[in-house]
């Protein structure tokens, strides 16, 4: 019988390319020698599955040990998946990317290798510049102003703390705008889900009035 309540794991094991999947086999294989590891050998079973049958499940696996706490292996199984994945796209996604190197800076800064997390941390800055990451370069501003906290601003002009000031500034205020702009979009669609095209003046007027929003104006008008 299938349980539906309990598919979380199927979900995630059928949406996988093969790609995915074989990935995730040598993902788990790294800490075992010979044979598959229960995760694998559980992996599989599921992925066989057009429809999730938990009872199938604990009745081909009754003599193996996992079965006792499925519920936890099962849990353990998706958080694994969910790591490979990470690891699978960590060099196709930006942001990813991103993330994974102010960790870097974090680790050589826990060291005190300070000019190291300063040269990675010019790295981060640049790339997120280049893929308009605002958020990531608010984190990097973060850690420009603990650097300089560390070394005592030790020839530091104040025109340095007057641009990281306007940097952060400019940040916010254009992080502030694409919130607003996708405020009004989604206030929008939201209209035109609910009640379709305009069909009465009082709806023809609800529209254009979400369309007046400053940040939506030509701005060569």
């Amino acid at each position: 019988m299938s349980n539906k309540a309990h598919d979380h794991v199927h979900r995630l094991v059928r949406s996988m390319t093969r790609a995915e999947k074989r990935y995730f086999k040598l993902y788990t294989s790294r800490h075992v020698v010979g044979g598959k590891s229960n995760y694998q050998l559980l992996f599989d079973a599921i992925a066989r599955m057009q429809e999730y049958d938990e009872e199938a499940l604990l009745k081909k696996f009754a003599a193996e040990a996992f079965t006792k706490r499925f519920a936890i292996t099962k849990r353990r199984l998706y958080e694994t998946i969910l790591h490979s994945l990470d690891a699978f796209h960590a060099e196709s996604s930006m942001d990813a990317r991103l993330r994974r190197m102010l960790h870097q800076v974090e680790l050589l800064h826990q060291r005190a290798l300070y000019d190291d997390a300063r040269k990675m941390l010019r790295s981060v800055r640049k790339l997120a510049r280049k893929h308009d990451r605002h958020t990531i370069l608010l984190d990097v501003l973060g850690w420009e102003r603990r650097m300089l906290e560390q070394r005592g601003y030790a020839g530091t002009p104040e025109e340095e703390l007057d641009e990281l000031l306007r940097e952060s500034s400019t940040l916010r205020q254009e992080l502030e705008e694409l919130d607003q702009l996708w405020d009004r979009k989604s206030r929008i669609f939201l209209t035109l889900y609910r009640h379709g095209h305009a069909r009465d003046k009082d709806q023809l007027k609800e529209l254009k009035q979400l369309l007046r929003h400053p940040l939506l104006r030509d701005p060569a008008a």
